[in-house]
């Protein structure tokens, strides 16, 4: 968090960091209030669920969120070092600019997926499979390289648009 910080105080960026907690017992909303402190830009606020796993916590979260109509994107990283820092500025333009969805795929041209077993690998690429034959619609033209990307910039109204279609307690915005 203190990358994120120090990006933010070098791009003038001012953002409000939500932590989607799903009670873990890694205590992971310990840590990001704790590091919170003495930091100059970053804002940190828990979100916590019921212990029902990653999807869960982001869908809750997600939806408190899109209840409040007081952000416009959301920027949605996965906290485990697998993206860097860096992105989240050309997220953050790409919001200002209005683009509604952007997505930091692994499974495109150039990207690579460093330090992951041979089980996440397959539980991804079959997460994908999954998801893009439940969502499949020809008439809309969609398609989207990685839907277990934990790099994803949206707009709030593609979120809640995302969850009338997608009502389902299968589908999940963000997949365990």
């Amino acid at each position: 968090m203190r990358e994120i910080d120090e990006l933010l105080v070098n791009n003038g960026a001012i953002l409000d960091v939500f932590v989607l907690d799903d009670n873990s017992p890694d205590g992971t909303a310990k840590i990001a209030l704790d590091t919170q402190t003495g930091l100059k830009k970053l804002h940190v606020q828990i979100i916590s669920g019921e212990k029902s796993g990653l999807g869960a916590a982001c869908t809750c979260g997600l939806k408190q969120l899109i209840a409040t109509d007081e952000y416009t994107h959301i920027i949605q990283m996965d906290a485990d070092f697998s993206h860097p820092v860096g992105v989240l500025a050309e997220f953050v333009h790409l919001a200002e600019k209005g683009i509604q969805l952007a997505v930091g795929s692994r499974y495109v041209k150039g990207a690579a997926i460093k330090n992951w077993s041979i089980v996440r690998q397959f539980i991804s690429k079959f997460g994908n499979s999954y998801v893009e034959i439940r969502l499949k619609n020809p008439k809309s033209g969609f398609r989207l390289a990685d839907h277990t990307s934990g790099l994803i910039c949206s707009a709030l109204k593609f979120c809640a648009i995302y969850f009338q279609i997608c009502a389902s307690e299968v589908t999940q915005f963000k997949l365990n």
